[in-house]
């Protein structure tokens, strides 16, 4: 069983943003993943 989190940034104009959260899971031998966006990157306009 493992569960991972990583912070997302994508680098614009110079400047890094955070945008939001992955998320990675494994158990009983399956993985899945799924993403979470910040809520200040969806004022973003990049």
């Amino acid at each position: 069983m493992s569960d991972r989190t990583v912070f997302v940034y994508v680098d614009w104009e110079e400047k890094s943003h955070f945008i939001g959260r992955l998320f990675a899971r494994s158990r009983k031998g399956r993985e899945s993943a799924s993403f979470e966006h910040d809520d200040l990157s969806l004022a973003l306009s990049i």
